[in-house]
This record gives structure tokens, sequence and C-alpha cells, in this order.
């Protein structure tokens, strides 16, 4: 079934991480999506997170390249379904966020 692309609009936001199988953490635990292709990561526990600040760009259908804390661009699944947005990374870890109200 063909999944409709995200948009920046859909995407912009405050979103809350409610659940992950990735085992070291590495994505955090809040994260703020513009609708001008950028995102911010508040310091929360001083523990590295591969996702600081930096931008982002939806490639289409489920596809999102989002830079990291060393400036690589790198792809994930991204669906969006109501108020929660999952991810699927390269190694199969999924992780999923909830928009904030």
């Amino acid at each position: 079934m063909y999944a409709a692309p995200l948009t920046a609009a859909e995407l912009a936001g405050e979103w809350d991480l409610i659940e992950s199988d990735e085992p070291h953490d590495s994505y955090p635990v809040s994260i703020e999506f513009r609708d001008d292709g950028s995102y911010l990561v508040p310091m929360d526990d001083g523990v590295f997170r591969l996702w600081q600040s930096g931008d982002y760009e939806i490639v289409g259908g489920e596809e999102i390249r989002i830079q990291t804390a060393d400036d690589a661009m790198l792809s994930y699944r991204c669906r969006l379904t109501d108020d929660v947005l999952s991810f699927t990374d390269v190694n199969g870890f999924k992780f999923s966020y909830r928009r904030r109200s």
C-alpha cells in the first residue's frame, strides 16, 4: 500500500519519545521539528544522542533523512499515524514519538 509523503507541516511540532527498541538510547527523549527543515533537541541528561540538532529532508513516501551529531545525513523509514511518529533505522530498530499537546 502506498503511503502519502509526510510533509514538513505535518512533522512540525514538539514530540516526546514513547517507545524504543534501540539498545543504546541513541535517540533523544524529546525533539522539535520545524517546518523549515530543521530540528532542535533540548539538552536533557548529558547523554550523547545521535540526533542533537540539525536539518532534515523528507525524501518521499516514508523516507526521511536526518542530520546526525557528526553531520552525516542518515535515512529512516518514517510514518505518522494520528499523533504518533514512528521511525525505523537502517538496522531495523524502531522508536516512536507522540506529539506534545
